[in-house]
């Protein structure tokens, strides 16, 4: 009877699962692609009355940890990324934000107070609007589906990144952000996606690891044709390469406990001519 019962209830719970996902496709197949819920916001922006331009200066703060703000902004033109600060002083890098991008977004769910820093990685220009009167002006514009798919799109790229901190070594981990910057960040070079203005520290704060370690990779990288320094010294990545590199490091487990083939962080040996350069982990 029990068991009956249990799989009523398992039944239930299926058909529960199944409606959610289908209401899921409906939603996403009526919904504007984020490429095209970007357009959508940015002329939303500029046609709202008060939503002025603003103009900072590279490594301006925008918002800083702690600051009550109100404000969901949207980029024009320029890179935000958004930083938040350990106990111990060590910085994070959770986010970059490019033209066409909206951040501040978590002010939406009541919490006015920043979790997070916001400051300009180049020369910015950008728009605000408190939080109350967006999601007013967004229900009026139909724009609420929009926002809820490109929210959505963050946070599977925040997952992707967590479960890289959680399962990959150093290396993995960087090869995977450089595939996600050059995505984000890269523009189209002969060779592949170039990255300009990125240091080895920002790198490290994305990561999760340290800077000289950083480096370490980088040159391996650059000795495995993944990746090349332009005369500019900005950072010309071969994603076809990096993907199938990604694609051969991936991480198994066995029995829910991580497996690492050979010594931590120097897996490095998913192409041909690779080697081990025996450090230790970062």
């Amino acid at each position: 009877m029990v068991a009956g019962a249990l799989d009523h209830q398992r039944s239930r719970m299926q058909c529960r699962v199944l409606d959610l996902f289908k209401g899921v496709q409906t939603m996403v197949e009526l919904t504007p692609r984020p490429d095209e819920f970007r357009g959508r916001i940015r002329e939303f922006y500029r046609k709202e009355t008060g939503c002025r331009l603003i103009k900072v200066a590279k490594g301006s703060h925008i918002y800083t940890t702690s600051q009550r703000d109100g404000m969901v902004y949207f980029i024009e033109s320029g890179r935000v990324k958004l930083v938040l600060d350990s106990p111990e002083g060590k910085e994070c890098l959770l986010a970059i934000r490019t033209p066409g991008d909206i951040f501040g977004e978590l002010c939406l769910s009541g919490q006015i107070t920043r979790l997070e820093t916001a400051m300009a990685m180049q020369e910015t220009t950008f728009r605000q609007m408190p939080h109350t009167r967006f999601l007013i002006a967004l229900k009026q514009e139909s724009l609420l589906e929009g926002l809820v798919q490109y929210l959505a799109v963050c946070v599977a790229d925040q997952q992707e990144i967590i479960t890289a901190m959680a399962t990959a070594d150093g290396a993995h981990r960087l090869a995977r952000t450089l595939l996600y910057l050059s995505r984000i960040l890269g523009s189209r070079d002969p060779r592949g996606a170039c990255i300009d203005q990125l240091t080895h520290q920002d790198l490290s704060e994305m990561v999760g690891t340290t800077r000289p370690r950083v480096g370490i990779f980088l040159k391996k990288f650059r000795e495995l044709g993944l990746v090349r320094l332009t005369d500019q010294r900005y950072l010309v990545i071969d994603e076809s390469q990096m993907e199938e590199y990604v694609a051969c490091n991936a991480l198994p487990r066995l029995g829910g406990r991580l497996v690492r083939e050979g010594p931590a962080d120097t897996n490095l040996s998913g192409l041909p001519g690779a080697a081990s350069d025996g450090t230790s982990s970062g």
